[in-house]
């Protein structure tokens, strides 16, 4: 391997941060960040692209629209970040023989399903930004040198998240009681554990150890808890004296609807988190 080249689309999330660590002593490639500053997922991907003159190996995009209740009032900004750009960064891996990593979402699902979602079944998004990022899977999985990953409960000590959303509000009142739905059931997930492990695999591709796969993926972690028990289990962790109120979603309006079951079972283990970490 030599002088090869990885861009990682995104610099401020929590995913984005997470890979700044994983490649922070990589010395077998070269890792380019870029931010928004530099490549505009409102506008024309694929000229910002090509004007850069450059063609690395890999591009790991990890730019979404995340704002579940938001995108229900945005549709139109929604669909321009999580898809349409993310057709136009599909051509261009495809046009350059680029292997594309992209990041995709439990919420492509209904939730109304009893055991875990495979790869396999039908998605069936209930909202704007479930339908977006299938949308934008669709495009990836058409380059032929695209591998899409889902994701579920992302978190991680970097960006915004329920994570540190629960700690940070435990931490700054001891005594605020809080409310928490009982009834929405899924995996948290580290984002730490899906930089390790995407990076590792790579690595270990772009060293020919490991060969390109490409396709649809389920990363999640291995427990299936709600998001109560999540913040009981944060509350725990740190420590925290709060009360934690369980309460139905019904109690708990939302612009938009949340999948009531969004466990992702993998039926290929190229990515998966260590279950020590659960």
């Amino acid at each position: 391997m030599a002088n090869e080249s990885i861009w990682i689309l995104g610099k401020t999330g929590q995913l984005a941060q997470c890979f700044a660590d994983s490649f922070k002593n990589e010395t077998l490639a070269t890792t380019r960040f870029l931010g928004r500053d530099e490549l505009d997922f409102e506008d024309d991907l694929f000229e910002q692209l090509s004007e850069l003159n450059e063609i690395p190996d890999v591009i790991v995009n990890t730019v979404a629209y995340t704002a579940v209740d938001k995108a229900e009032t945005e549709e139109e900004l929604a669909r321009r970040v999580n898809a349409e750009a993310v057709s136009e960064l599909s051509d261009f891996c495809a046009l350059h023989d680029i292997v594309l990593i992209h990041f995709s979402t439990d919420y492509v699902f209904n939730g109304e399903k009893n055991s875990p979602y495979t790869e396999d079944d039908e998605c069936n998004p209930l909202g704007v930004y479930g339908r977006t990022k299938r949308e934008g899977e669709l495009a990836v999985l058409e380059c032929g040198t695209g591998i899409v990953i889902r994701l579920s409960w992302l978190y991680s000590n970097y960006g915004k998240n329920f994570y540190l959303t629960m700690k940070n509000a435990m931490a700054s009142d001891p005594s605020r009681e809080l409310s928490v739905v009982n009834d929405q059931v899924g995996c948290p997930t580290n984002a730490s554990d899906v930089a390790n492990s995407v990076s590792a695999y790579i690595i270990n591709c772009l060293n020919e150890k490991t060969e390109w796969t490409f396709g649809l993926f389920h990363f999640t972690g291995h427990e299936v808890i709600s998001w109560y028990d999540f913040a009981v289990r944060i509350k725990n962790e740190f420590g925290f004296s709060n009360v934690i109120h369980p309460i139905p979603t019904s109690e708990y309006p939302t612009a938009a609807k949340r999948p009531a079951y969004s466990k992702l079972n993998s039926k290929n283990p190229l990515f998966s988190a260590p279950k020590s970490k659960e």
